[in-house]
């Protein structure tokens, strides 16, 4: 209904880096509502490259040519896997090796994939030096080849105090083709009934609206410096609630209510970086249980979700991986959840759960194998019976690699950061009701309550305010 930034960016392509090394690669999901991506993105205009190193925490690094970074003031950072090796994107992951079913961090060494792309604000430009507004979450390291891309942005922009209503009929069914919706009834339920989507800006603000009645009420993009908050979301279910996106850094979103139930609540994909959801609460009347939300990469040269914080949440049950497999891992290191007031039961108490690796009995086996030789008919329009055997025969076989215990799942969220995580009954990592390995989830506070300082978001700021000498 309100789209931003549709002069810079097409609405059906990411925008960013491609593989230095790109090879041409139809990616497509199980769903059939999914058209497939050749892995087509909207090129950022190349700048410079970087040609010193940046340690974590620090803001100043020199470039070839500051001429051209001159009168920009925002720019996207990017940093390759060389070599042929996926040597940084193990980094972002932190795993020594790249499972056999992540099709796109696979192709980070052969295609030369720019894993990690920060959108950032330049402070000052002096001689051959740039310096940031924030300090470095990850080392520029040269080994890297990094690069400097122009980040064309709207700026200070808002809305405040506004209602917007939809006529979105109500039952949703997620990725409803075909025993619910026709393939495009579907693609419309999913896509279609959009609120706000806030793409490619910088030091937005979104204060006191009601969104009521949207199947995907927020979409934040490619956005920068963003402040959401004060705000009622509420109508039918529908498909994502806060949906990350693209190269969406340092957004906050804060006292944001729902009142109905999303199958993608509050998460993101692709290199969504330093963003805080403070203060968010889930109040469903129908006490549908609802978790956190991450998908993965996105798009092919990106990397999923990294140093994003949660705190101060209620009403969500766990954590929770899905999408496409190509896509994943779901999430990257360095995520936090600091006070989580959970609610809710699914069956399970492990806190982390990842859709794509649910163990499988043998009736999901045989359905899933079924219902793929439907969607093979529906998409061909033909019927071969060899042809519909090898399809069942294949997604059976891969259903089965997929199929862990839930209490492994936790694995698949490497670096995740727990501290202050309670429910009524006693939540468990890998079945215990604390870490079972610090090398892979840090736990720090779970099932006891909360933790002070009550708000890590103020307090880090209160402490950058005092270092800083200024607001």
């Amino acid at each position: 209904m309100i789209h931003f930034g549709l002069h810079f960016q097409e609405s059906n392509k990411f925008w960013g880096v491609q593989f230095a090394k790109w090879k041409k690669e139809i990616t497509k999901s199980d769903s059939i509502t999914d058209p497939g991506s050749t892995g087509e993105i909207q090129d950022a205009e190349y700048l410079t490259r970087i040609t010193s190193g940046c340690d974590i925490g620090g803001d100043v690094f020199e470039v070839e040519d500051s001429h051209v970074v001159k009168g920009q003031r925002f720019v996207l950072i990017a940093l390759f896997n060389t070599s042929g090796e996926p040597e940084l994107m193990k980094k972002l992951l932190n795993v020594k090796e790249l499972h056999p079913h992540w099709g796109n961090p696979l192709r980070a060494g052969i295609e030369e994939a720019p894993s990690l792309q920060l959108l950032v604000e330049i402070d000052e430009v002096e001689g051959d030096k740039i310096k940031l507004k924030v300090p470095m979450k990850f080392d520029i390291d040269l080994k890297y080849n990094p690069k400097l891309y122009a980040a064309p942005l709207i700026e200070n922009v808002g809305i405040f105090d506004l209602k917007i209503k939809s006529e979105w009929d109500g039952l949703f069914r997620h990725h409803g083709a075909p025993f619910y919706y026709s393939k495009e009834q579907s693609q419309a339920m999913d896509y279609g009934w959009n609120g706000i989507n806030i793409c490619r800006v910088s030091n937005g603000y979104f204060s006191n609206l009601l969104i009521d009645n949207f199947t995907n009420p927020i979409y934040v993009q490619d956005s920068l410096n963003c402040t959401v908050c004060d705000s009622l979301i509420k109508g039918h279910d529908g498909h994502q609630g806060i949906k990350l996106y693209g190269h969406s850094c340092e957004n906050l979103f804060k006292r944001i209510k729902f009142e109905n139930h999303y199958a993608d609540m509050i998460g993101g994909e692709g290199n969504c970086y330093g963003n805080v959801f403070s203060h968010i609460v889930y109040n469903n009347k129908e006490n549908i249980p609802v978790d956190f939300d991450f998908h993965g990469c996105s798009e092919g040269p990106f990397s999923p979700p990294s140093f994003n914080l949660f705190e101060n949440c209620e009403g969500f049950r766990g954590i929770k991986g899905a999408g496409a497999s190509y896509n994943q891992p779901a999430l990257g290191i360095n995520n936090v959840w600091w006070n989580i007031q959970a609610e809710g039961f699914e069956g399970t108490s492990e806190l982390f759960f990842h859709a794509s690796y649910q163990e499988k009995s043998w009736i999901h086996l045989v359905s899933s194998g079924i219902f793929s030789m439907i969607k093979e008919v529906l998409k061909t329009k033909s019927f071969s019976l060899e042809k519909l055997k090898i399809v069942y025969t294949a997604k059976i076989s891969k259903a089965r690699e997929f199929s862990n215990p839930i209490n492994t799942h936790y694995k698949l969220f490497k670096n995740s950061i727990i501290c202050g995580y309670y429910n009524d009954y006693n939540m468990t990592i890998g079945g215990e009701i604390k870490s079972p390995n610090e090398d892979i989830v840090k736990v720090y506070s779970l099932n006891e309550g909360m933790v002070e300082p009550y708000s890590l978001y103020e307090w880090q700021k209160k402490k950058r305010e005092s270092k800083d000498g200024k607001q």
